[in-house]
């Protein structure tokens, strides 16, 4: 009975040491937040105008006389006609995106939202539009159809019971929209976005959702997206250290797990100056990047890479020219 127990207790120490042994031999990650430029770099416009959204008739028309570019907003009161079979449908929706954008833009407190109406009486009169940046767009293409399935139930002993019918409906739509630049006279941007979606299947035809409604939830997701593009944002990151079986490594990784990144990089330091090991150097570079610190970052890893010729180091370098690249268009962003 002694020795089974000696043995049980042996293997639990034996399991738990392996344990220990396995994690520490794995990359250890340290998890950061960083935050980035806006996607469209508009540093000097502080007034947007949402001009209202296009159906299709009248997106098809602008598109066939090539007016579609970056002197669409001029056609935003033009008397186009409107497919008569969808058109209530299609002026819900762009109604609802046009307002969405409005309200997404008012939200950021970054820009003042000047009226439509405003900027297209501005163009009549061949004035200069008075918002820095002009938001139009329109559906390219609304179709749905109504879909219908019967499922039969049987029994245990494999006899019909009943058939049962589902309803559900299918709907597609594609979206394009332009973002111009009146001071520049540039478009910024020029997407077309598409969407294929189907409600839940019910028994109930009375609880298949309209068209519109569906297409009304998925552009007002388009519209915060849009607006986003305009703002800097703030993106989780994941930096990996590299493992070295050096007890004073061990210490100084587990310092920067711990959160305490300066003590590791002065350990790190120390064992790089005093052990030569890479491993020391590209850890302590790495968390000079946690720190946001991207010049020390990248002159340490560079000496890195120059002194061992490894690749991890190269592809760490072109990381951090990348984060430096990012840093300095937000600083530009915020500045102006």
């Amino acid at each position: 009975m002694v020795n089974n127990n000696i043995n049980k207790n042996f293997i639990l120490i034996a399991f738990f040491f392996t344990l220990i042994f396995l994690l520490a031999s794995c990359k250890t990650e340290i998890n950061t937040q960083i935050e980035r430029p806006a996607i469209l770099d508009v540093r000097n416009s502080a007034t947007v105008s949402v001009m209202h959204f296009k159906g299709t008739s009248e997106m098809a028309k602008i598109l066939d006389d090539g007016t579609y570019d970056i002197q669409l907003y001029r056609n935003i009161d033009s008397s186009l006609t409107s497919n008569a079979l969808k058109v209530d449908d299609e002026q819900r929706i762009t109604t609802a995106l046009t307002e969405s954008l409005m309200n997404y833009f008012e939200k950021t407190g970054r820009f003042s939202v000047i009226p439509a109406r405003i900027v297209t009486q501005a163009e009549k009169d061949g004035e200069k539009p008075p918002a820095d940046l002009i938001i139009t767009g329109g559906l390219t293409y609304f179709g749905t159809s109504f879909q219908q399935e019967q499922k039969q139930t049987t029994d245990k002993k494999g006899n019909n019971v009943k058939r049962t019918t589902f309803y559900w409906r299918d709907i597609t739509l594609l979206v394009m929209y332009s973002v111009f630049d009146t001071k520049t006279n540039t478009l910024l941007d020029n997407r077309e976005v598409k969407y294929t979606v189907s409600s839940e299947k019910t028994r109930e035809r009375a609880f298949v959702p309209e068209a519109s409604d569906m297409a009304i939830d998925k552009v007002k997701e388009l519209a915060k997206s849009i607006v986003k593009d305009f703002m800097p944002y703030t993106e989780d990151i994941t930096f990996l250290l590299l493992f070295h079986k050096d007890t004073e490594m061990k210490t100084a990784t587990t310092n920067a797990q711990l959160g305490k990144i300066d003590i590791a990089i002065e350990q790190f330091k120390k064992i790089y100056t005093n052990k030569g090991y890479f491993e020391a150097g590209y850890n302590r570079a790495k968390l000079f990047q946690v720190q946001g610190d991207l010049t020390n970052a990248y002159l340490l890893m560079a000496e890195v890479y120059d002194k061992f010729k490894d690749e991890r180091a190269e592809k760490a370098l072109k990381v951090i020219e990348e984060e430096i690249s990012s840093k300095k268009k937000l600083q530009s962003q915020q500045i102006h």
